[in-house]
C-alpha cells in the first residue's frame, strides 16, 4: 500500500479505480487467500455503492487473486 493503491484501494492519479489485490495486504491473512481478496472484493465494491448512492463518483474496481501476499507492489 502506498505505492499503487492508497488505504481505501485507490489507484493513486488515476480517477475512479479500484484494485482488490492479495499483494496489498502487509500481513498475511491467517487463512485461504482467495477467500480473503473475495471478501475484499465484496467489501470494497459495497463501499463504491454507497458512494454512488450519496451522489458521488462512479467508480470502477478490479479484483484480482494474487497468490504472492504481502510482496511490494
Amino acid at each position: 500500500m502506498g505505492k499503487v493503491v492508497d488505504n481505501a484501494d485507490r489507484v493513486l492519479g488515476v480517477s475512479s479505480l479500484r484494485v482488490v489485490d492479495g499483494s496489498t495486504f502487509r500481513i498475511p491473512p491467517g487463512t485461504n487467500p482467495q477467500a480473503t481478496v473475495m471478501m475484499m472484493g465484496r467489501y470494497v465494491g459495497e463501499k463504491i455503492l454507497e458512494t454512488r448512492n450519496r451522489g458521488g463518483e462512479w467508480e470502477r474496481c478490479v479484483i484480482l487473486s494474487s497468490v504472492k501476499i504481502g510482496a511490494d507492489i
